[in-house]
């Protein structure tokens, strides 16, 4: 087995097999930060380990609360450390489908199918895994492994990341539209921000999709009890989306919108921080600027910044060159 077929195997087909034990995808990911050892990942960890530090101890809700919302803030605030920094990764990896990926998935899915025959809910398990789907799917280049990737990328239901791919297959082909409507976004997002108008906006369209009884599966109103703490630029700290879920719902809810997470728990410039990475992300390739898309709008509706195996698929992706497509 070359490298870009080792590469490919574990980024597309191991981690999602991690899923029932996530947090291993980490190890992946460190394993090959130790590998492609070099003065910008040692820098770029090291002040992603600082932010951490500073963010959940510094900034913490939930310091002295040892709950299942205390590891999942411990988590979340990893994936957002490392994803903040991510523009400086420099790995270098060849990726390159193959039967072993294909072997891997097959296994994978095989796995989700079980748990549908024993009655465990599977639908959350493939809609996280559709985000690895995806990015195999613009690594392949004949039809038969696309006809493979499609059935099970459709039956998932994953239809903001739907929604990521549309707005990537457009970006790919359209680099200009895709560079304008950038610049247009963070200046418009730095405007919102210092002008402490976000926060305004985000009742308004909440309070609209409300009267109009449209509530996202419970997604809206996750949202507006979290916007009641949206803050301008510094937030109120990490944690406490999760503890105003836990006190509205009454057990713990994800927030089902990670841009909204920061912005409540961090802030204003965090938040900008993090929008400036994905869209810088998406400018160094073809499979970076539909994973940074994906991300983006995964974020708008899903929680993957809590969800290990799809932060580890994204950084590792980032500086990584398909093998034989142009």
């Amino acid at each position: 087995m070359n490298r870009s077929t080792f590469n490919g195997s574990v980024i597309f087909g191991l981690i999602p097999l991690l899923s029932p034990v996530s947090l291993l995808a980490y190890v992946v990911f460190f394993l090959y930060i130790i590998i492609y050892l070099n003065k910008k990942n040692i820098i770029a960890l090291s002040i992603a380990l600082l932010v951490f530090v500073l963010f959940f101890i510094g900034r913490s809700n939930l310091l002295t609360n040892f709950s299942s919302e205390f590891f999942n803030a411990l988590n979340w605030t990893m994936a957002f450390s490392l994803l903040m920094l991510s523009p400086f990764y420099r790995m270098k990896l060849l990726l390159s489908p193959s039967v072993v990926t294909d072997s891997l998935l097959i296994v994978y899915l095989s796995m989700c199918m079980v748990f549908a025959i024993l009655g465990i809910p599977f639908e959350a398990l493939l809609q996280i895994s559709t985000f690895a789907l995806i990015l195999y799917l613009v690594t392949s280049t004949t039809w038969k492994r696309r006809l493979f990737l499609i059935f099970p990328i459709i039956i998932s239901g994953a239809r903001t990341l739907w929604g990521g791919a549309l707005y990537s297959l457009a970006a790919v082909n359209f680099p200009k539209l895709h560079r304008f409507s950038s610049i247009f976004l963070v200046a418009l997002l730095s405007l919102l921000i210092l002008s402490g108008l976000l926060t305004d906006m985000i009742s308004l369209l909440l309070s609209t999709l409300m009267d109009n009884q449209i509530y996202l599966k419970g997604r809206t109103i996750y949202w507006a009890s979290m916007a009641e703490f949206a803050n301008t630029l510094f937030g109120h700290g990490i944690g406490t989306s999760l503890i105003v879920l836990k006190e509205k719902m009454e057990v713990m809810r994800l927030p089902h919108n990670d841009w909204l997470r920061i912005y409540v728990d961090l802030g204003g410039i965090p938040l900008l921080l993090v929008a400036s990475a994905l869209i810088f992300n998406s400018f160094r390739g073809e499979i970076q600027m539909v994973a940074s898309i994906l991300l983006g709008f995964y974020m708008l509706m899903g929680n993957p910044l809590s969800f290990p195996q799809v932060m580890v698929v994204y950084l590792l992706v980032l500086d990584a060159q398909i093998v034989g497509k142009k």
